[in-house]
């Protein structure tokens, strides 16, 4: 039996073509008969979002994985047409097993499907992922934007530009979050983007969620007449959408008679009842969707933009004989620069790389040795190498600026080895496991201050007096994290009380610790200061023979988040 939950507020003739639909739907001998109901009324009328989840659920219980494909092709640009892009998830993953399709692309807010969950410190594969796409989801406004930016910025470093539409998008996210509930204001912070795609896309996504709001529909109408240029047919379709749902608005049905005489004789629409101005046609979802999506740039053309054409060495560089700055001046800046200060020297004068020969690296990574590959493979400023070969490639006072990933189940000083090496690191993701390491090297790693993501397992840190280093020691260099995965590093029985009194920056987005013991209430104290709602909390611990203790432990905790966080704001909780 249908649920129908949506028919409030309908218009009066809508409403009874509804009611008709679902005694229809209700009295079906089976799903086939209510595939075939609601595919003829969704080409007539608009469908509401209620329905077509019917719809795809009983595609999915009643048909195979190929008949799945085909009935989805046939009616899969009908639902986007009508403003449906929360497609649900079992329905992508069902496409999955039976062969992609091509949805159009949207700019949306917020996905209508859950993105893959990123844990702390996910690099990826490879040292050469393209970057392009990546690029492409910051150029909007997105819920998702900074787990985008942190994959974009493991990939290399970013120009200028980029950073700057981050942070403009970033900023105008926030906005458009902040006035929301007004429409007015909110269709004002979407247009400040400069994108009309974005706009066009994220208004359709709202009415799709509620086809009720005429406001918002006449806002958009209002919105696309402002738009209009010869041969674009969006504002007509959007009129005729209309017309489907609210079908006793006379007045917006002469409007959009007028405006279709106005910008065409006869417009193509994919409705088998079309209007005596309208023109039914099987192929005018196609030719709508070709024209009102942008054709993006191809995935290949960051790639182009990096290639390499002008080369140089000690041997073709020009004689300097007398710079304006003093030696020591020099020698300070070369010492003090970031990576980007230093790489722009480096551009503009020969002679700073070939005095003061610093490479800089914007991520290292060890790796198992894949097959007929060689064993270390540069893309742009970075390096994966095979980790044997690490100490051998030839590298030396390198400037790693951004990304460390050291990986080695087989050789614990390989790390260790290689640190003499760098000349600075200032890297923000560092993912180290299986290395024996002293404090005084881990603060070379770490002592700049700015890590941002920080994945340490089983790794090895003694002081200068052979003691080992609890995790406290560690975070404290770590003060502006918001991702903290660490197992295998000592813990103390004043770790959590320690911690409840350090002063970190930011809020934790995943704190995860493998211990042998932590203080429930001073934990508990830390967590309330410093973790971000709808963050992840994970406590393993490594002898797990005491149950009572970790019973105790998971109880007090929990409510301290129970009683400090709203109940959509508290962070997952787990202890293992």
């Amino acid at each position: 039996m249908l649920q129908f939950g949506f028919m409030d507020n309908l218009d009066p003739t809508y409403q009874h073509l509804i009611t008709e639909l679902k005694y229809g739907l209700n009295a079906a001998e089976d799903n086939e008969e209510r595939l075939n109901l609601l595919s003829a009324f969704s080409c007539a009328y608009v469908l509401p979002k209620e329905l077509w989840n019917a719809y795809f659920g009983l595609i999915i219980e009643l048909l195979s994985a190929q008949e799945i494909r085909e009935r989805a092709k046939s009616i899969i640009l009908h639902s986007f047409y009508q403003l449906y892009y929360k497609t649900p998830t079992d329905f992508y993953l069902t496409l999955y097993y039976c062969g992609p399709l091509q949805l159009p692309k949207r700019k949306l807010l917020k996905y209508g499907y859950e993105p893959v969950a990123f844990g702390a410190f996910n690099i990826g594969n490879g040292v050469s992922p393209n970057a392009a796409s990546l690029i492409r989801n910051i150029s909007f406004p997105s819920a998702h934007i900074e787990t985008t930016w942190r994959q974009y910025e493991k990939t290399s470093m970013p120009p200028l530009k980029v950073v700057k539409m981050y942070q403009k998008m970033k900023a105008l996210y926030a906005k458009i979050e902040m006035v929301k509930e007004n429409v007015e204001e909110w269709l004002e912070a979407l247009m400040e983007v400069g994108d009309s795609e974005f706009v066009e896309h994220n208004i359709e996504y709202r009415l799709g969620s509620d086809l009720s709001n005429k406001k918002l529909w006449k806002l958009y109408i209002e919105y696309l007449k402002e738009q209009q240029e010869e041969g674009d047919c969006k504002l007509l379709h959007t009129y005729s959408k209309y017309c489907r749902f609210f079908m006793d608005d006379t007045k917006m049905k002469e409007e959009y008679q007028k405006a279709a005489e106005k910008y065409s004789h006869q417009i193509e629409v994919p409705w088998t009842n079309p209007f005596e101005f309208e023109v039914f046609s099987e192929a005018a979802l196609k030719h709508y969707f070709s024209k009102s999506d942008d054709t993006s740039a191809s995935d290949n053309e960051e790639e182009a933009n990096h290639i390499i054409t002008v080369y140089f060495n000690t041997d073709n560089l020009i004689e300097q004989k007398n710079l304006t700055f003093k030696s020591p001046l020099i020698h300070y800046i070369i010492q003090n620069a970031n990576a980007r200060i230093l790489q722009n020297l480096f551009k503009c004068c020969k002679w700073f790389f070939a005095n003061n020969p610093i490479p800089i690296c914007y991520s290292l990574k060890t790796k198992q040795r894949p097959m007929r590959k060689s064993e270390i493979n540069f893309y742009q400023q970075s390096v994966e190498v095979v980790e044997h070969s690490l100490v051998k490639t030839g590298l030396e006072n390198i400037y790693l600026s951004t990304v460390l990933q050291i990986i080695n189940p087989r050789d614990r000083m390989l790390l260790s080895d290689f640190i003499p090496k760098m000349f600075k690191c200032d890297a923000k993701y560092i993912s180290i496991t299986n290395q024996d390491l002293t404090f005084n090297e881990l603060y070379f790693i770490l002592g700049h201050g700015n890590v941002f993501d920080l994945h340490l397992y089983e790794v090895g840190i003694i002081d200068g007096n052979g003691k080992a280093v609890p995790i406290e020691d560690v975070l404290k260099l770590c003060l502006k994290a918001q991702f903290i995965n660490i197992g295998g590093v000592s813990d103390t029985p004043n770790t959590a009380k320690i911690l409840s009194e350090m002063k970190f920056e930011n809020k934790f987005e995943i704190f995860n610790l493998k211990i042998d013991d932590l203080e429930s209430n001073a934990f508990a104290e830390f967590l309330k200061k410093n973790m971000a709602p709808n963050s992840e909390i994970l406590i393993h611990y490594k002898f797990n023979n005491n149950a009572p203790i970790i019973s105790n432990f998971r109880q007090i905790v929990s409510n301290a988040i129970n009683s400090h966080w709203k109940a959509d704001e508290k962070p997952t909780f787990k202890v293992i």
